[in-house]
């Protein structure tokens, strides 16, 4: 999970841990404007490539650490499920 104060830092989560952080109060642009890119800087340059964004959600500001917690509790609510009715559906077919 990534989530930005577009007027001091960007964090980098992972499984729920903070594994970085970086200064980005002088980098222009903003996070509202029509021309927002996943992938890329704000000019569309610097693109990755070969990678697979499993789930993305866009929130307009930035997220305390308990919605945080609920975002990722309810992903891996809704992954389980998905297994669990795969589960079931083989189990049906035997």
């Amino acid at each position: 999970m990534i989530n930005v104060d577009r007027n001091d830092k960007m964090y980098a989560y992972v499984d729920e841990v903070l594994v970085n952080s970086t200064d980005i109060s002088d980098v222009k642009g903003s996070i509202n404007s029509k021309s927002f890119v996943i992938g890329a800087d704000g000019l569309k340059n610097y693109g990755i490539e070969d990678v697979y964004l499993d789930e993305i959600r866009v929130f307009n500001r930035i997220l305390e650490e308990q919605e945080r917690e609920l975002i990722i509790l309810f992903s891996k609510s809704i992954y389980a499920f998905a297994r669990f009715r795969r589960i079931i559906g083989e189990g049906k077919s035997r």
